[in-house]
């Protein structure tokens, strides 16, 4: 999938929640959301903590993002999951990869394993190949207005829709858990 927007627009928040959908141990359980939220591997995923779910990124202080970062995912794609019954690849700022870096991603976005799940980023996904972008739907996000987010805070958190107005991070961390 491509996870197309604009800074702030939700592209990495989006991204977890399909990996945690992916891997969710409660996921064949029509009564549970979904993702769940609550399982080992929602949990693992939320925090960081899964070896599972990989974030490839442009190296510090560089425009692009490399052939060589990308040659690394080709080689870790063959190896199984260690931890969940999914393995995914989160590629930050997709649209910065160089041309060399989306040709040798290319190959492996054809024929990925039945277990790999790759999402890519990208403020602009017409920057990505059309090879690249053929392969892949493009899902665009937008950031959620204020007006909107108070709304559905006052109908699903009374406690989260107090803390809004002072900390809106604060007040989305208490929707998550409850």
């Amino acid at each position: 999938l491509i996870l197309e927007g604009r800074v702030g627009s939700g592209k990495r928040t989006i991204a977890l929640e399909i990996a945690m959908a992916a891997a969710c141990e409660r996921k064949s359980d029509h009564t549970a959301p979904l993702p769940c939220g609550t399982c080992e591997a929602c949990r693992k995923i939320r925090e960081g903590l899964s070896p599972d779910v990989l974030r490839i990124s442009r190296a510090p202080g560089r425009a692009t993002l490399g052939v060589d970062a990308v040659r690394g995912v080709r080689e870790s794609v063959r190896v199984v999951p260690n931890d969940l019954n999914v393995k995914v690849y989160i590629v930050e700022d997709a649209d910065t990869m160089t041309v060399q870096a989306q040709n040798a991603l290319l190959l492996t976005l054809e024929e990925p394993p039945r277990y790999v799940l790759f999402l890519l980023l990208a403020t602009d996904a017409g920057a990505l190949l059309e090879t690249i972008r053929s392969r892949a739907p493009v899902y665009r996000t937008q950031p959620v207005e204020e007006s909107e987010m108070r709304a559905y805070l006052i109908a699903h958190s009374p406690e989260a829709a107090r803390l809004f107005a002072s900390s809106p991070e604060q007040a989305a961390g208490i929707l998550r858990l409850s």
